[in-house]
């Protein structure tokens, strides 16, 4: 059985208060992990793999409890329902599956998107979830009979990344065309159009109390927008290469950014400020806090898992 040992940071080389690197990194898949997220009572990780693979681990052990051949080509999104019961896999063979958590079963199949599913959303009110993908769309899907509820063309290509406002009024969705799309969620109707980024926007995020909106993408930029006066409040570098992944510490202003350049980035959303700088050994496209804020889970393209101790940043 795979075990995943969790060791804390080890300071490796310390060349400034805002930068340390990480220790070695430990194989969990055997390609590149594309999707990482925590249940929602922080005891289990889930990680989903380029070969389609679902894995999921226990944190307090270390040990894989299921390992479950998912899709039969890259797991790009992989999430649990809030009751811990259910969990919801997106992959680029166009599909989104649901699967019962105790027994590894699957539940649904659906032909989801007419092109690769690229990121699923849960509501934070609803008994829902929103799916985008590369057929320019945004779905919203009831979980419990899993069913197509709303469907429409928010985008000129294809669609990265989507989220719900945390008191579920409110959806974004960003993508290729560079533009971020405000949309109302009771009648799925557009809002407003944020832009300010000259290339693809591959990740988006909402802080805590759904003030404020990050946004990251391909011109290396961080951008955090005032979500009331839809104004961009900060225009953030640090990223050398392309950043593929947002996180926010819960309940925290802080939020760290991912990317090709083997660079953690971790900044405060009200002040722009840079607060720490980690090193990593490879690409890294998916990043996940957990529920405390106390460590962050990063999956990079050599199927390494790699924890981050942050007790010290956490709130």
């Amino acid at each position: 059985m795979k075990k995943l040992v969790f060791i804390s940071v080890i300071f490796l080389a310390y060349t400034t208060n805002l930068f340390s690197q990480l220790p070695e990194s430990w194989n969990a898949h055997y390609s590149k992990i594309y999707s990482v997220s925590f249940s929602p009572d922080g005891k289990y990780i889930l990680s989903g793999c380029y070969d389609g693979i679902l894995t999921i681990w226990d944190v307090e052990s270390g040990e894989m409890v299921k390992e479950i051949l998912a899709h039969e080509d890259a797991l790009n999104a992989s999430v649990m329902t809030p009751d811990g019961k259910k969990i919801i896999t997106g992959s680029s063979d166009q599909r989104i599956k649901v699967w019962d958590f105790e027994t590894g079963n699957m539940i649904s199949n659906a032909p989801a998107h007419g092109g690769a599913v690229n990121s699923i959303a849960i509501s934070p009110v609803a008994d829902e979830i929103m799916s985008v993908g590369n057929d320019k769309t945004f779905k919203i899907w009831e979980i419990s009979q899993f069913k197509l509820i709303m469907s429409d063309v928010v985008h000129a290509s294809n669609v990265y990344d989507c989220v719900y406002s945390p008191d579920g009024e409110n959806m974004i969705t960003v993508g290729e065309d560079s533009n971020i799309r405000v949309l109302r969620r009771s009648q799925g109707q557009l809002q407003a159009t944020l832009s300010d980024h000259n290339d693809a926007i591959q990740a988006v995020k909402y802080n805590y109390n759904g003030r404020l909106l990050v946004t990251a993408g391909y011109d290396k930029n961080v951008k955090i927008w005032d979500i009331r006066t839809r104004r961009n409040r900060h225009s953030l570098r640090g990223h050398i290469e392309h950043i593929y992944a947002i996180d926010f510490m819960p309940n925290s202003n802080l939020f760290a950014t991912a990317g090709d350049d083997l660079y953690i980035i971790l900044w405060d959303a009200v002040s722009g400020d840079r607060v720490h700088t980690f090193a990593t050994n490879k690409p890294t496209k998916a990043i996940a806090f957990s529920k405390d804020g106390k460590m962050l889970i990063f999956g990079d393209e050599g199927g390494n898992l790699n924890l981050i101790d942050t007790s010290e940043f956490a709130e």
